[in-house]
């Protein structure tokens, strides 16, 4: 019996030996630069020097603050945050406590020099999934807090500041545009928007897609009368005309089924947004058209989009009534017409004698051109059947490296071409080479290469 009571001394004297030591402990007096926060340390990093964030007395100096706490203003202690997780959503949260702002040396950072707005990014923040109750508290936080905490608005970022700022999705490489297209900052640089290039056809919208290959029709229209005795014209009502007149020209497009239903109308206006109405003569001074304006409409299209057999086929440029009926408002706009051989629509005419073969020259030719794109953008004239070629000749140039071939396109079959074409051309020039000479539609053939070299004159092969 007396042993057990020993023990049991022994052990009460030892608990308040333990005791006295804690209490010892949490009442010892604090040490600056022990790297130990109590009592009224706001700060401890180590060290008593001044002007890195800590003083000499353990307090935060002007400028910095502790990483997640809270300030109502850049000057006066603040409060610690602590970052808890939203029940429903998941999502986490900064949670203001009532705690004073105090830590170590190494979570000193400097202040942000505007305060984060929670209220002001309200509508930023309204189209993300994020929730209101989710933003952090208005008020001071350290500048890379923000940065590395907080989830930005769509289209902004941190930078270095808990004010959000625009990003630069064009020079940051973050755009969603086509390899083919460009990236466009607004000015507010909030947000970005995508082109096609201008020799590229469109065929995403917002220039997410953009193919090197296909159409482009251009119309010529003729605008109002001119009403004073000066020919003056109306930019204005012209203009807003053409675009009712453009907006025709696409609409039959559609319903004549020459554009599929891939396209859109909306892509269509896209692809020529480098491409406005053009006035290209202000006063039409013969025919009947004699006192208008004359201006020209163009539309572009990729390949994939259309029918290219049936918009080669169905002679689109000289469906006169067509045309008529698609400008059928004359007090607005009229077709412009045109002198053209009917066996090749390249060669304006004055009389039948300036045609191939039986070729006529019809005067009220629809002044209509479609011209094939490739390649991102360079142009050559849409192919129409043609029931075979003969070459004319061959010769060897050794001067221009070149051959120059002459070649006959010979009409045997309907609505086929009948013209021939002249790689090359010697004096005296007839009349029948000099109306059927397109120089930059031949390309070289050097001698002893298998290949077709582009953009040399005066040489060409078949």
């Amino acid at each position: 019996m007396h042993l057990y009571l020993k023990r049991i001394l022994c052990l009460c004297l030892l608990l308040s030996v333990d005791i006295t030591i804690l209490q010892a402990t949490d009442t010892r007096a604090q040490i600056c630069g022990d790297r130990v926060v109590g009592g009224v340390e706001s700060c401890d990093d180590g060290n008593t020097d001044n002007a890195d964030g800590c003083s000499s007395s353990c307090t935060i100096e002007e400028g910095y603050m502790c990483f997640g706490s809270h300030r109502n203003d850049a000057y006066t202690r603040g409060t610690q945050g602590v970052w808890l997780r939203d029940a429903n959503t998941g999502l986490q949260f900064l949670n203001v406590t009532d705690d004073a702002e105090a830590c170590l040396g190494s979570e000193l950072c400097s202040i942000a020099l505007q305060a984060w707005n929670s209220t002001t990014w309200d509508k930023a923040y309204a189209n993300m999934s994020t929730p209101h109750r989710v933003l952090a508290p208005s008020g001071f936080y350290c500048s890379h807090f923000c940065e590395n905490m907080f989830v930005p608005p769509t289209h902004y970022e941190f930078r270095n500041a808990c004010i959000p700022t625009a990003v630069d999705e064009c020079s940051h490489g973050t755009s969603t545009c086509s390899t083919s297209a460009y990236c466009i900052e607004p000015e507010n640089r909030v947000g970005y928007s995508c082109r096609c290039f201008d020799n590229f056809f469109v065929t995403a919208l917002n220039g997410r897609g953009c193919e090197p290959s296909g159409v482009q029709l251009e119309v010529f229209v003729a605008g109002t009368v001119n009403t004073d005795a000066g020919g003056s014209v109306d930019m204005a009502l012209n203009r807003g005309n053409m675009a009712e007149a453009r907006l025709k020209i696409i609409e039959m497009l559609f319903s004549e089924q020459y554009l599929s239903s891939a396209s859109s109308v909306d892509m269509i206006f896209e692809g020529i947004l480098d491409y406005d109405v053009e006035m290209v003569l202000d006063n039409i001074v013969d025919g009947i058209n004699v006192g208008r304006s004359l201006w020209r409409i163009i539309l572009r299209a990729p390949m994939i989009h259309l029918d290219i057999a049936k918009l080669s086929a169905a002679g689109l440029p000289d469906d006169t009534s067509l045309w008529n009926s698609i400008f059928n408002n004359t007090d607005k706009y009229a077709m412009a017409l045109v002198a053209q051989c009917s066996n090749d629509r390249r060669v304006s005419c004055a009389g039948d004698e300036h045609c191939l073969g039986e070729g006529t020259c019809n005067a009220n030719t629809p002044n209509v051109k479609m011209h094939m794109g490739s390649a991102g953008g360079s142009t050559s004239s849409l192919l129409t059947a043609s029931s075979g070629a003969d070459v004319i000749s061959v010769e060897l140039d050794i001067l221009d490296s070149a051959f120059k071939i002459r070649i006959r396109y010979d009409d045997t079959a309907n609505n086929v071409m009948d013209t021939v074409y002249l790689s090359h051309m010697q004096a005296p020039v007839s009349n029948t080479e000099m109306a059927t000479f397109r120089a930059e539609e031949f390309p070289c053939l050097p001698s002893g290469s298998d290949g077709v070299q582009q953009g040399r004159e005066n040489s060409g092969t078949d």
